[in-house]
């Protein structure tokens, strides 16, 4: 996990190794740059207005995409809080890989829905649970079971 500290302009001030390994910086090379630097252009729009909540004593805690130094983007689960002093305290958690699975998972739960829905036959799924509860039933189950597919 990447920490960052900037100040309440958002210059950074100091980083952790694990930040720079993900931003592929140096250290010194980090110590150059503004948040703004390291948030891809599409999401840089965000950055003010994140730092303004967290100036008022509020975490903020978003996804971003992230731009190494090497020009490639990354998604990042961006976790923001003022500190006493008024530097601003950034934890930054790479989620590609999360955010891949998730958008497998919902890949596959599609061409499962749509290979059920046009099976003619009956087809169910139920949860294996103490009642094994029915999560779904196709279309053509109608026909022959009288049930109607929800």
């Amino acid at each position: 996990m990447a920490s960052l500290i900037a100040d309440p302009s958002g210059n950074y001030l100091d980083a952790n190794d694990s930040a720079c390994r993900m931003l592929g910086y140096t250290r010194n090379e980090i110590l150059r740059l503004n948040i703004r630097s390291i948030v891809a252009v599409k999401d840089r729009s965000h950055v003010p207005q994140a730092i303004l909540h967290i100036k008022d004593g509020r975490e903020w805690i978003d996804e971003w995409m992230l731009e190494r130094k090497d020009g490639t983007t990354f998604s990042a689960e961006i976790s923001m809080k003022g500190l006493l002093d008024g530097r601003l305290l950034g934890v930054v958690r790479d989620i590609t890989e999360r955010k891949r699975t998730g958008e497998a998972l919902r890949e596959s739960q599609r061409t499962l829905a749509t290979l059920m829905s046009s099976l003619p036959g009956a087809a169910y799924r139920c949860r294996n649970d103490k009642n094994w509860t029915l999560e779904f039933i196709s279309e053509g189950s109608h026909s022959l079971t009288g049930y109607f597919p929800f």
